[in-house]
C-alpha cells in the first residue's frame, strides 16, 4: 500500500508539472505567433490570415467574455491548442513567416500530434505516465528551441563570431570533456550541427577504448596533443572522436549525435532522403551527413586556420551552450566491453 501511495503521489506531481509546462508553452507560443504575424501583416492579421471559421470562433468567445463582464483580452488569447498548428501550417503563413523557423511543416504537425493527447489528459486532471512526461518535455523543447534560436539571431545587432575551444579545454579527463561538449557546434564544409550526445573513453583500464592495447599507427593521434580529430572507419561508416588529456595520455570523446543547424539540404542529399530525425542521430550517420571521413584524421579542432598537412581544414568545434538543459548520463552503446560504465552523455530534449 505505501508503494501504491508513493506511485500515485508521483503521478500527481508529474501531472501538475505537465499542466504548468503546457500553460507556459501555450503562452509563449501564442505571443510568438501574434508578434510574428503582426510584424508581417499588421494588427488586423486575424481577420485575413486564420484558417476558415477560426476568426468567427475566436470573436464569439471574445464577445461572450465581454457580456459576462470578464476583462478584455487580445483576440488571439481565445485560441484553442489545436489552432496553433493550423495557423502555422496554413500555406501562405508557412511560406511567408514560419518556414524559416521550423524548416519542415511535417515536423510541426508531428510535434502537435504527439502533444495533443498529453495536453488533453493533463488539462482534464488525468494522471500521465513517465513516458508521457518525457515526450512532453522533448516536443515542447523541440518547438521552443526552433523559435528561440531564430529569434535570438533576429534580435542580435551583429553576428557573434563563435570561437573554437582552446587546447586547454581538451586537456582534461574524457568524463569531464564529454558532457562539456554538449551544446557545442560541430562545423564541417558548410554544414553545422549542435552536439547533443557524446561518449567518453578512458586513457587507462578501459577495454572498450581503442588505445587499450597500446600505441598503434591507427591510434597515434590519441597519444599526441589534445584537441585533434581521431577518425576511424567501422564497416561502411566513419566515426569522429576528439583526443583529450595531456600529450601521451590517450583519452578520447566520441561525438555520437548532433542536431543539424546549417547545411541541412546537403545533409539530406548525402543521407539519401532519410527522415530528418535520423539525419545525424548516430556517429556513423552524422559523419555521412557532414562528409567527415579519413581526410579529417588528425585535424586540429582548436583552430579554424588552414591545417599544415593540407587535410580537410574546415572541421572544427565551436563553443556553444547547454542553456540550462538537463544532461542524461547512461551506459555506452555499440561496445562489447565495459558496457555498464556510465560514460554516455546526452541532452534530454535531443
Amino acid at each position: 500500500v505505501p508503494l501504491l501511495a508513493a506511485n500515485e503521489e508521483a503521478a500527481f506531481a508529474r501531472t501538475n508539472e505537465a499542466q504548468d509546462w503546457l500553460q507556459r508553452f501555450e503562452s509563449h507560443l501564442r505571443r510568438f505567433i501574434d508578434v510574428e504575424m503582426t510584424g508581417q501583416f499588421g494588427a488586423e492579421w486575424p481577420k485575413h490570415r486564420l484558417p476558415h471559421g477560426m476568426y468567427h470562433k475566436w470573436k464569439a468567445k471574445q464577445d461572450a467574455a465581454a457580456r459576462e463582464g470578464r476583462p478584455q483580452r487580445a483576440l488571439v488569447a481565445y485560441a484553442d491548442f489545436t489552432d496553433y498548428s493550423r495557423i502555422i501550417m496554413r500555406k501562405d503563413n508557412w511560406r511567408q513567416v514560419f518556414a524559416s523557423y521550423f524548416g519542415r511543416s511535417e515536423n510541426v504537425r508531428e510535434s502537435f500530434q504527439r502533444l495533443h493527447p498529453i495536453r488533453r489528459d493533463a488539462m482534464h486532471a488525468r494522471l500521465i505516465s513517465q513516458d508521457d512526461e518525457l515526450l512532453l518535455y522533448v516536443e515542447v523543447k523541440r518547438i521552443m528551441r526552433a523559435i528561440e534560436i531564430r529569434m535570438a539571431a533576429a534580435r542580435s545587432p551583429r553576428p557573434t563570431v563563435a570561437r573554437p575551444y582552446s587546447r586547454r579545454f581538451y586537456e582534461r579527463a574524457p568524463e569531464a570533456v564529454a558532457p562539456a561538449l554538449l551544446g557545442a557546434v560541430l562545423v564541417c564544409d558548410g554544414c553545422a550541427g549542435r552536439i547533443v550526445e557524446t561518449e567518453a573513453y578512458l586513457a587507462a583500464g578501459d577495454p572498450a577504448a581503442h588505445a587499450y592495447k597500446g600505441r598503434t599507427p591507427r591510434t597515434e593521434v590519441l597519444f599526441g596533443a589534445a584537441g585533434h580529430a581521431y577518425v576511424y572507419r567501422t564497416r561502411q561508416h566513419h566515426c569522429l572522436n576528439v583526443a583529450v588529456q595531456k600529450e601521451g595520455v590517450p583519452g578520447c570523446v566520441l561525438i555520437r549525435a548532433v542536431e543539424p543547424v546549417a547545411g541541412i539540404e546537403a545533409m539530406r542529399r548525402r543521407r539519401g532522403g532519410v527522415e530528418d530525425a535520423r539525419l545525424t542521430n548516430g556517429p556513423g550517420n552524422l559523419c555521412a551527413a557532414m562528409d567527415i571521413d579519413m581526410r579529417h584524421y588528425g585535424v586540429d579542432l582548436t583552430t579554424q586556420a588552414k591545417q599544415p598537412q593540407g587535410a580537410a581544414a574546415s572541421l572544427t568545434i565551436l563553443r556553444g551552450s547547454k542553456r540550462g538543459e538537463r544532461v542524461v548520463v547512461g551506459r555506452r552503446v555499440g561496445v562489447a566491453a565495459a558496457v555498464d560504465w556510465p560514460l554516455r552523455y546526452r541532452l534530454l530534449a535531443s
